[in-house]
């Protein structure tokens, strides 16, 4: 049971977080009275950004101690 839920989310996770990313896109840009919070979405990405890019490069950069 375990094995088959780690393939439905190794399987699922990419296009679900790729859809909700443009429904989010989306929704900023069609819905008028969410205008005002593009500014705290946009002073949010120069944060967030750069910690899930050091997040993702961080097994490359510093390689686990491993005991071969």
């Amino acid at each position: 049971m375990k094995e088959k839920i780690m393939r439905f989310f190794k399987m699922w996770t990419l296009p679900l977080g790729m859809f909700a990313g443009m429904g989010v896109y989306l929704m900023f840009h069609y819905i008028s009275w969410l205008s005002p919070l593009k500014v705290l979405a946009g002073g949010a990405e120069d944060y967030i950004l750069p910690a899930m890019v050091f997040i993702q490069l961080k097994p490359l950069i510093i390689p686990s101690k491993s005991s071969d």
